[in-house]
């Protein structure tokens, strides 16, 4: 079952098509998206991502406090 080009997520242009009828498929990236599965194991934060912010706003917060 294939449909008309969508525009992918990844790399913007309208090449995504319906492969079946939750399968999503980018032919110029192959970005792939099952909507038979959740959307939370497709966007999972990095490991350290929170660590990093938590980081940078340590890092602003003494340069202040030292002025």
């Amino acid at each position: 079952m294939l449909s008309e080009p969508m525009e992918c997520p990844k790399c913007s242009k309208h090449t995504q098509i319906q492969r079946q009828s939750d399968l999503y498929q980018c032919v110029n990236c192959d970005f792939e998206r099952d909507f038979s599965q959740s959307i939370d194991e497709d966007y999972k934060e990095e490991d350290g991502a929170k660590g990093g912010i938590l980081a940078f706003f340590l890092v602003v917060f003494t340069v202040f406090a030292f002025l």
